[in-house]
């Protein structure tokens, strides 16, 4: 799995999501890209995007999820413009960015 570099030029660079999810046969893959960084080993595990991965774990954990590939990131604001069309799973949206809205990982952590 790689980030792809092309959607997100230098000027995007603050939209560039941090998570590349794959789940295939029940098992959750990724790649994280740190904000200020080259792409790392595993988000800090008090991080947001850290989060998100156990969340999504302990989802397929209790249910059979379908094969899936996305781009994601765990920022309290959005990131992508709304004139740009790029699919990124975010816990928030408005009216100006076109991030599509999945539950937050702050969320699964208190349930």
């Amino acid at each position: 799995m790689v980030f792809w570099n092309e959607m997100y030029p230098p000027a995007n660079k603050a939209e560039q999501p941090s998570l590349h999810l794959s789940l295939a046969a029940g098992e959750l893959t990724y790649a994280w890209q740190p904000a200020d960084g080259l792409p790392g080993a595993a988000p800090p595990r008090n991080s947001s995007d850290a989060a998100a991965l156990r969340g999504l774990r302990r989802a397929s954990a209790l249910v059979a999820l379908p094969p899936v590939e996305v781009v994601a990131h765990s920022s309290r604001l959005p990131k992508v413009p709304a004139q740009n069309p790029e699919p990124v799973l975010s816990p928030v949206a408005d009216a100006a960015h076109s991030d599509v809205v999945a539950p937050a990982p702050w969320a699964w952590e208190a349930a």
